[in-house]
């Protein structure tokens, strides 16, 4: 893309410097169709006319330009994270010894076990108990008592295939273009909190990791787009598309530098007034529902999906997905 095709602009904010774009797709484009768990940003810009400025947001984000048809898109500077440890420290053995009885001295023993290394849940984010989600601990197909699998083409290129999506025993595998929906406990809420552990590699594939609505309306129903990048990229991205819309879908994002053929815990917190998000426990983006013209009208549920795969070495790997309580 040619960034003389793209104005900027951007505010620091906790530390982070974010930047929001507005692009106009080109006028003989055809129309957009997005499809139930999909996301698809545009591929085509046009330069953009004399931008109408308006004052940075609660969250630093400058609304760049407004118009007709524009779409928002984001940057920020890239902040690079540790790896996401597998193993952590033992804790130290307790015990407590018996009392000798009788005549003369009494002595007793304590022994103790300690544990030998870190959870995959070790992000610092206490929020209690886990009430749905999968941890992938059996093989075969995806449970169909939680999710739904795709199958038919691709809105975004190729086809979609159950046979791309094996459950390993301890992760869930996607090896080429496939999507699924979440629908068991803790699905279908406006409000969420959910942790999903994943690493990715290859050199074509677009993985992305989504709340959907329940009513497939888009763009009004809106569309979180928490962690969404390429195989081959040096971080992740993110798409908040703003709910509410009539034909054109505004957005906020963020991105971030890290190795992401490493596991890594990615969390997502929407409640009614903060859409945030966590990576290994450190903050990646938060914004306002108010600047993200409001919460959805209906209930989402979470999706998983690999798109855009051509290459055959694609590979997105699930450790677990975990809901919370609502914020």
């Amino acid at each position: 893309m040619d960034v003389s095709q793209i104005l900027w602009g951007g505010a620091v904010a906790g530390g982070v410097y974010y930047v929001s774009r507005k692009l106009l797709p080109a006028p003989a484009a055809p129309a957009e169709v997005d499809l139930p768990g999909s996301e698809q940003p545009p591929t085509e810009v046009v330069p953009i006319p004399d931008p109408v400025y308006a004052p940075v947001g609660p969250s630093g984000i400058l609304n760049a330009y407004s118009g007709p048809g524009d779409t928002s898109y984001y940057w920020n500077n890239p902040t690079t994270i540790p790896t996401q440890p597998t193993t952590g420290p033992g804790t130290t053995g307790t015990g407590t010894g018996t009392t000798g009885t009788g005549t003369g001295t009494g002595t007793g023993t304590g022994t103790g076990t300690g544990t030998t290394g870190g959870t995959a849940d070790d992000d610092g984010l206490a929020w209690g108990a886990v009430i749905g989600g999968d941890e992938f601990n059996y093989t075969g197909a995806p449970n169909s008592g939680l999710w739904g699998v795709y199958s038919g083409a691709d809105p975004n290129g190729g086809t979609r295939s159950p046979n791309n999506i094996k459950v390993t025993g301890s992760t869930c595998l996607f090896t080429g273009n496939g999507g699924m929906a979440y629908h068991g406990a803790g699905s279908s809420r406006k409000t969420y909190r959910s942790k999903c552990r994943i690493r990715m590699s290859g050199s074509k594939g677009h993985p992305v990791l989504i709340w959907w609505p329940d009513s497939d309306s888009w763009p009004q129903g809106g569309e979180d787009d928490y962690m969404e990048t390429d195989l081959g990229s040096g971080g992740y991205g993110a798409f908040i598309h703003h709910p509410n819309q009539g034909s054109a879908s505004s957005q906020s994002g963020a991105h971030l530098s890290l190795d992401i053929t490493q596991w890594h815990i990615v969390a997502f917190e929407r409640s009614a007034t903060t859409i945030t998000a966590w990576v290994d426990g450190a903050k990646w983006y938060s914004f306002t529902v108010a600047e993200t013209n409001g919460g959805p009208p209906g209930p989402m549920h979470p999706t998983i999906q690999l798109d855009q795969t051509t290459s055959g070495d694609a590979r997105f790997e699930i450790d677990y997905l975990r809901l919370y309580a609502s914020p």
